[in-house]
């Protein structure tokens, strides 16, 4: 498993609240590729322990049903020296005319009923253990500067665009976001302006609960 120098970081202005004047900047984690099962096996191996796929295949395949199956009956979850998993609860949203999922409005508190209710998410809180590891670690930090310390003009950004465009195809709004560095915030708006220009160069088309992103004409 090829092995990164350090911990990748990226600067980005921060959007300014109304009245504001001055630029400020912000710092963010800029990461290269989400590794999976074979190369967390692999990167075990690396430390010298003898485990195979299979092995850690029935391990984590009897770690995920037990989580499921105990959140479901209304635990929350502390794995010692990792963290604490719990559910995240909210209500079910409604597709606007914008095209968009919006949350309700309840004047009244009945009308929250059980079917109403839905699992947000998982939340993973770890352990103070664990970061005390992580933060004592004296890791060596790199800043990216390629990844847009100034904001990008329109046509630098339609010019990227095409290119990712070319090589990649109809798009998400997490592909842009990661391909851009920009925040989820912020993509989505870039995005939003995108098609609604009077002659835009891109549309968007329902898929799934989200969208892909097309270029017109295609």
């Amino acid at each position: 498993m090829a092995k990164r120098d350090g911990i990748h970081y990226t600067v980005h202005p921060t959007p300014k609240r109304k009245g504001e004047t001055e630029q400020t900047y912000h710092v963010r984690r800029h990461y290269f590729t989400t590794l999976k099962s074979e190369d967390i096996v692999d990167h075990i191996r690396y430390h010298g322990s003898i485990v195979d796929l299979a092995t850690y295949s029935l391990v984590m395949e009897s770690l995920k049903e037990e989580i499921v199956e105990l959140l479901q009956s209304g635990h929350d979850l502390h794995i010692e020296g990792l963290g604490r998993f719990c559910l995240q609860l909210g209500t079910r949203k409604t597709r606007g005319k914008d095209g968009r999922m919006h949350a309700k409005r309840y004047l009244n508190p009945e009308d929250i009923t059980a079917r109403e209710v839905v699992v947000k998410g998982i939340s993973f809180t770890p352990d103070k253990a664990m970061l005390k590891r992580i933060r004592d670690y004296h890791a060596h930090f790199q800043h990216d500067k390629g990844a847009y310390t100034e904001e990008l003009g329109r046509g630098e950004l339609l010019k990227r665009l095409a290119a990712f465009y070319e090589k990649n195809g109809p798009f998400t709004r997490r592909a842009f976001q990661l391909e851009f560095g920009f925040s989820r915030y912020r993509a989505d708006k870039i995005l939003t302006q995108l098609v609604s220009e009077p002659y835009p160069k891109y549309y968007r088309e329902e898929w799934g609960h989200s969208y892909v992103y097309k270029k017109t004409g295609t």
